[in-house]
């Protein structure tokens, strides 16, 4: 085999070492996911870039997150919440639907797909409803809908807009600082939604304020306090307990609502839960009484916490 040369001497190339974009928020090389093979540990590093990308985001983009106005009306307009809560089935197909949800003043929720999705099924489950034919096969989205309407109703209790639904959002009571967050809720605001000394002074997105117990939301915020905010996968959190897309059978959801979304009575911790996130629940008296008051009323024995 001949081997054939260009004539004249040897061009030096430059070449653009670039990069990934994926991986610009890596403090050490041991957050490098690139070469793990765990797809849980895997997920868990990238969860943990993207948490850090988005508060860089909000602290080099400030006016992205100006303060919410305390006396907006989230009740009015028409979003993806109040599509899944109405009181009969929709009548116009649910492409329109989610067309017009997406063109209202509220972000977006999910992707189009999805709104449609849920869209379907909230007419199709009401529809089984009216006809006194319950389908069980639902059940496994219809418990993870209920907990994502029960923050959207603690939302309107805390008269947050539709702002705290984008991924870069900052609590508004971290936001207006000492003294001033609790001034946002009304007289009607249940006290156990009331801000805490730790809501107000660790910045934190708004989501943490609609847990329902205020040792809940400081438990959160007393990890980030003192480890710092890449020390839990906040985003791992927040699919499990509110992923309406999740796929995953009734025995693997976290919450399960029963009661009014701002009554700690009214929830119930799942066991995948407690086993995973019980710390969050520590000295939530109240979450684990209800826990195993609708455990009983389903036939399921009590649990015993330490």
């Amino acid at each position: 085999m001949d081997l054939c040369f260009s004539p004249g001497e040897a061009v030096p190339t430059r070449i653009t070492i670039k990069i990934n974009p994926r991986l610009v928020e890596l403090k050490d090389t041991s957050e490098d996911w690139t070469g793990v093979t765990s797809a849980a540990e895997r997920r868990k590093l990238q969860n943990r870039l993207n948490q850090r990308a988005r508060r860089r985001r909000t602290q080099t983009y400030p006016t992205k997150n100006c303060p919410l106005n305390p006396s907006s009306e989230p009740d009015s307009g028409s979003d993806l919440s109040t599509a899944l809560v109405k009181s009969a089935p929709p009548v116009k197909g649910q492409t329109e639907v989610a067309l017009e949800i997406r063109a209202k003043k509220h972000p977006e929720l999910c992707r189009l797909e999805t709104q449609i999705q849920l869209i379907r099924f909230a007419g199709e489950a009401y529809e089984n409803y009216l006809d006194g034919k319950p389908c069980p096969a639902y059940l496994t989205t219809l418990v993870r809908v209920n907990v994502f309407h029960a923050f959207v109703q603690n939302a309107r209790v805390l008269d947050f807009d539709g702002a705290w639904l984008t991924y870069e959002a900052i609590s508004p009571f971290n936001k207006l600082g000492p003294g001033l967050g609790p001034a946002m809720t009304g007289n009607s605001c249940p006290e156990n939604m009331r801000p805490t000394g730790l809501q107000i002074a660790v910045e934190h997105h708004p989501w943490i304020d609609f847990f329902p117990h205020p040792r809940m939301r400081d438990n959160f915020l007393r990890i980030v306090a003192e480890y710092g905010e890449d020390y839990i996968d906040e985003d791992d959190l927040c699919r499990d307990i509110v992923d309406v897309g999740a796929g995953a059978g009734v025995e693997e959801s976290a919450l399960l609502v029963w009661g009014e979304a701002w009554d700690p009575r009214g929830w119930e911790a799942t066991e995948p839960f407690l086993k995973k996130w019980g710390w969050l629940l520590a000295g939530c008296t109240e979450i684990l009484e209800g826990t195993n008051y609708w455990r009983q009323k389903r036939g399921l024995p009590k649990l015993r916490f330490n």
